[in-house]
């Protein structure tokens, strides 16, 4: 359900768009299932969408700002542990590649103000089909469970935040392109979500209830071999 309200809210913004296109987040895998928070989770991979086919201007940098929250009823905390070049990189469509992936904010975090990449020659036009901008992992408290929402925080006007940069150049450098699903002075974009199972709530038994046992499985045994002893005297 999530990923069709994503779609819908992207396609509502593409007619409001003053560029002549526009371009999208979305994530290839929505929902990442993660049964052991006490080692690193499985990857989430943020993609950026072409929809409509008619963003003609190339992306030359690319800025995310993430945050990982949950929801009601989860336990514990979530947070980002790493970040990495996907398979299907944007910027490896470029001949000269790219900067590299970066970020000011030291991890694990629960928020990430931006993740950056600038193209290293004249930027990359979005495939109508998308492309990938970052690998994700996260990591958690050894309580946690739940779901946990990840999203893509709007651009802050000055240099946090969701945003892409074009060519077009201006006295002020260039000008920040919001994603269309994530517009500036919006509110965040959900991306995906990460569940983690509650735990196992089997009663332990306690050590005195294990010695009553192990003493009671003997007693059984020897009762058995002085009947046995018993029997065969009797033949």
């Amino acid at each position: 359900m999530r990923i069709f309200v994503a779609i819908a809210v992207l396609c509502a913004f593409a007619g409001a768009s003053a560029h002549a296109g526009g371009i999208g987040l979305s994530l290839a895998g929505t929902s990442v299932n993660w049964s052991s928070p006490s080692a690193t989770s499985p990857t989430m991979v943020v993609t950026v969408l072409n929809p409509n086919g008619d963003e003609p201007d190339p992306v030359v940098a690319w800025s995310l700002g993430l945050a990982v929250s949950g929801e009601a009823g989860s336990v514990g905390t979530v947070k980002f542990a790493g970040y990495s070049t996907p398979s299907n990189y944007l910027f490896s469509l470029d001949p000269n590649g790219s900067g590299g992936i970066s970020t000011t904010t030291s991890l694990p975090s629960s928020s990430i103000g931006s993740i950056t990449d600038i193209a290293n020659d004249n930027g990359v036009a979005v495939p109508s089909a998308g492309a990938n901008l970052l690998a994700l992992t996260f990591s958690a408290t050894s309580n946690a469970y739940g779901v946990f929402d990840v999203f893509a925080v709007p651009y802050d006007g000055v240099s946090q935040g969701s945003y892409w940069l074009d060519g077009n150049t201006s006295s002020t450098g260039y000008p920040p392109i919001s994603f269309l699903n994530a517009p500036q002075g919006g509110g965040n974009l959900l991306l995906g979500t990460i569940t983690i199972p509650p735990p196992i709530t089997g009663a332990t038994p306690e050590p005195g209830t294990i010695v009553l046992l192990g003493t009671g499985g003997l007693t059984l045994v020897f009762v058995a071999l002085r009947r046995r002893q018993a029997s065969r005297r009797s033949v």
